[in-house]
């Protein structure tokens, strides 16, 4: 008989609780709008899947081994089973009780805590937070690589220095190197660093390790920051429904109020704006603004477009809706990448 542990492959960076609120008769719709389905040749109506039922959401939304843990006497499935653990076990109670609330009902703090600690677990879980991670500090690493090769110029490797880098080049190249040929290289290395050409030059690892420990350092201090802006629920009429991406939270900075303090990609400046889908019907918007009472409110037609461009445009490589929708297919047309890419200069 054959006891050993199963392992959970498949990552779901959305839960399929959440998902599974975004269904109409049964089914929606994910639009693959990243850069990757376009080098695949397809057309654009190919580039949009429909999804049948609960059971083929269990085939979507997911990246296999994102959350694995690959520490001795650690359940490889921790982090999957502590997000569902922290929050996701009560979701669909809590979408219930969102449900039962009429337009002009007081969000009462309980509720705001649930919910504010349900979207600091989807900012955190999804691929999108991986990317950004490592974005960041991909960005302050070469920062300091170049100010270092800047300050090494006309300086020798030490001859400890110069074994090392014999050994790694032997490991990464299977051959040996010369002093001389050894120099040559160190020479253009250090020259396309300080022009600040990276390419081919490794800075960050790529594994799970800093993503996994960013994103469970930041779920607490993420709730707390929410849970410290006013609320409010936008339920949308009849006819008018939300999607969801692959990058759910969406938050940002007007580009009238961005500034040396006030960065776009802000979560504690007072003009921060979160934009956040909790169902097909029902809509999270969070921000500083204190003349504003945390309630539930009926979602315009103005409104709900607002929240679909912010969402769609914000994806990184899916946007998944409820039915088909003209406006998205933009996003299977022409590949429109992720807005906020960090750049370094």
């Amino acid at each position: 008989m054959n006891n050993k542990k199963q392992i959970t492959k498949g990552s779901h960076w959305l839960p399929r609780t959440y998902l599974k609120h975004f269904l109409i008769d049964n089914k929606l719709f994910m639009y693959k709008k990243g850069e990757r389905f376009f080098k695949e040749g397809l057309k654009a109506e190919q580039r949009v899947v429909e999804v049948l039922g609960e059971a083929g959401l269990n085939n979507i939304a997911k990246e296999n081994n994102l959350y694995r843990v690959e520490v001795k006497n650690i359940d490889p499935n921790f982090i999957e089973n502590l997000f569902r653990e922290i929050i996701e076990d009560d979701l669909d109670k809590i979408i219930q009780e969102v449900k039962e609330k009429n337009i002009g009902d007081k969000i009462d703090e309980e509720l705001k805590k649930k919910l504010c600690l349900f979207i600091a677990t989807m900012r955190v879980r999804a691929p999108q937070f991986k990317w950004e991670t490592n974005e960041t500090l991909d960005k302050f690493l070469k920062m300091g690589v170049r100010l270092r090769m800047e300050a090494s110029q006309n300086k020798p490797l030490g001859e400890a220095e110069r074994k090392q880098a014999k050994r790694d080049y032997l490991k990464d190249k299977g051959k040996l190197i010369t002093d001389k040929e050894l120099d040559k290289e160190i020479e253009q290395t250090r020259k396309k660093i300080i022009e600040g050409n990276f390419e081919g030059i490794k800075i960050v690892d790529s594994s799970n390790k800093l993503f996994l420990k960013t994103a469970l350092s930041n779920i607490e201090p993420s709730a707390i920051i929410f849970f410290g802006m006013k609320i409010n629920i936008l339920k949308a009429r009849e006819d008018r429904y939300f999607i969801t991406s692959d990058n759910p939270v969406v938050y940002f900075v007007p580009q009238d109020k961005v500034n040396f303090y006030n960065p776009s990609k802000s979560l504690v400046s007072p003009f921060t704006e979160v934009f956040f889908p909790l169902t097909k019907d029902c809509a999270i918007h969070l921000c500083r603004r204190s003349d504003l009472k945390e309630m539930i409110m009926s979602a315009s037609r103005e409104l709900v477009d607002n929240f679909k461009e912010n969402i769609a445009y914000n994806s990184k490589d899916f946007i998944f809706s409820p039915i088909k929708m003209n406006f998205l297919n933009q996003f299977v047309e022409e590949y429109m990448p992720y807005p906020f890419k960090l750049v370094s200069s």
